[in-house]
């Protein structure tokens, strides 16, 4: 595919488009990210162009090297670093842009995605910084490949109150919207009514009782 094929507003309008984003995302530039940040600030269709890949995230990992000869190792990985560079830009956002560590694990064939850039943290999740076990359950069964098969993990996650305490955390809580989830797990949900009501049937399923469906006061 070439930048010339990329369906993202505008690049074939304005070739100076495409050229910026293989430019400043190069091997060489990309560390001096931030230096770019007043100059284009005004610039509406840089603005667009950087909303549309947001938002419909058009761009394979391979896409991405192609255009930039940056390697990310999942597209969570580099649609997170893209949403840093974009709330730094436009959103007011203090932190600089941060590139995934270099000594960084590969991760296998399918997942998980990078999640590190999340803001709520999946720290905030009961269980996810204490156990590894509890982190691969949301990494993996919440994959698009295997989310269909997710009602299996009944017996599993009855005997691990760290899975209930984080269900509920997520129904009671509503941190994610759709496209964090969608960084976080790489499932693709309509709204985010449609993702936490999968969320309170899940639960519903594993544990034979309706979870609290509000937020504390």
């Amino acid at each position: 595919m070439t930048a010339r094929n990329w369906p993202v507003p505008g690049w074939n309008e304005h070739s100076r488009l495409p050229a910026w984003f293989a430019s400043v995302f190069q091997p060489e530039l990309i560390n001096y990210v931030d230096d770019w940040r007043d100059f284009h600030r005004d610039n509406v269709l840089l603005r667009e162009s950087f909303e549309y890949i947001l938002e419909r995230q058009p761009f394979s990992i391979s896409d991405w090297y192609d255009l930039t000869k940056w390697m990310f190792y999942a597209e969570g990985e580099l649609y997170g670093y893209l949403l840093q560079v974009y709330e730094y830009y436009y959103l007011g956002s203090d932190r600089i842009p941060t590139l995934p560590d270099e000594h960084r694990p590969k991760p296998d064939s399918y997942g998980p995605p990078w999640v590190s850039f999340l803001d709520p943290t999946p720290c905030d999740i009961p269980g996810w910084c204490e156990s590894e076990e509890i982190r691969e359950f949301y990494l993996w069964a919440f994959h698009p490949k295997v989310i269909k098969h997710l009602y299996m993990y009944d017996l599993w996650a009855r005997e691990r109150p760290l899975v209930r305490a984080g269900l509920r955390y997520l129904i009671e809580e509503k941190p994610f919207s759709v496209r964090d989830w969608k960084l976080f797990t790489q499932s693709e949900f309509a709204s985010e009514a449609e993702l936490y009501a999968f969320l309170v049937d899940l639960y519903e399923y594993f544990y034979d009782e309706e979870p609290p469906r509000h937020a504390p006061a």
